[in-house]
């Protein structure tokens, strides 16, 4: 009973010479959260937009936006509070039926990468060795690849790189997929066999001298599972990186200029033009290639 006393009195006694408690709060924010903001631009031939199919698109989120306004005589288009800090593809058809989709081709979490940046910079942390020059994307690392993409194995049996978009050991990719073999429930009764068709986007990261795709984090952009018939007739889409728009966290981003491709230039390097063979030969367009 004296002892248990006496640990009493020791605490009471111990709590009354602390000083008062320092009340806890939160650190304040790295940054500021992005601010919504317009994207404005200019497509010509204008006669040539279907105006109820303008859109706006994130392909982080899927959220879609219609202009605030398009001038069918002009082409200007203005988007009017988008959320800023990502990217917008900007998406139309034409009234001869041809797709056109921006791209975004910036790595996965890249706002997220400069989040981090600012946060080792407000707490004094180094960063990179500033005298060790960054790793450039070369031309060896587009070979790797390509090899890479054609060696993969799954259920879809061939793939096309349309884009690459390098970035240091970091990259990129917007492939077309498809399944040109037969396969379960491939033949309808008496029917023509199907095909399977993809466009995804694709991040790569150069990992102990070798390549590997990053696991669970592409982007399906679109898909069909049809005829090659109705394939053929049905999908006509290219995609373009200056139908992009990186709106900044004051939600700015640079005005787009886009124009039309003659129908009779449609380009199988960039997407699947209308009538395109099964699967074409084309070459990828290669973006931040280092000396």
């Amino acid at each position: 009973m004296w002892r248990r006393a006496t640990i009493s009195a020791w605490l009471i006694a111990a709590a009354l010479s602390c000083p008062a408690a320092v009340p806890l709060q939160d650190d304040p924010p790295v940054a500021s959260g992005p601010k919504a903001g317009v994207i404005v631009g200019r497509i010509t031939p204008a006669e040539l937009v279907r105006a109820d199919t303008l859109r706006a698109v994130s392909r982080v989120s899927g959220a879609k936006f219609s202009p605030a306004s398009f001038d069918a005589k002009t082409g200007e288009f203005r988007f009017a509070n988008i959320p800023g800090g990502e990217a917008w593809d900007i998406c139309f058809t034409t009234i001869d039926g041809r797709d056109y989709e921006g791209i975004d081709l910036e790595f996965v979490g890249a706002r997220l990468d400069r989040l981090a940046q600012l946060r080792r910079k407000s707490l004094g942390l180094s960063g990179r060795d500033a005298k060790k020059p960054a790793a450039q994307f070369l031309a060896q690392d587009v070979r790797a690849i390509e090899k890479f993409v054609r060696d993969w194995q799954d259920f879809l049996d061939t793939r096309r790189v349309l884009y690459i978009q390098g970035q240091g050991q970091r990259a990129t990719l917007l492939v077309e997929l498809m399944r040109t073999r037969d396969f379960h429930k491939s033949r309808q009764a008496g029917g023509p066999g199907q095909v399977v068709w993809r466009v995804e986007l694709w991040y790569m990261q150069k990992q102990g001298g070798g390549w590997a795709r990053l696991a669970n984090v592409e982007k399906l952009l679109r898909r069909r599972r049809c005829s090659l018939a109705e394939l053929q007739r049905s999908v006509a889409i290219e995609y373009y990186p200056q139908l992009s728009a990186s709106l900044n966290d004051a939600g700015q981003a640079k005005p787009i200029r886009f124009t039309i491709p003659d129908i009779k230039k449609t380009d199988p390097t960039r997407g699947r033009p209308a009538k395109a063979k099964l699967t074409p030969k084309t070459k990828p367009h290669i973006l931040g290639l280092g000396k």
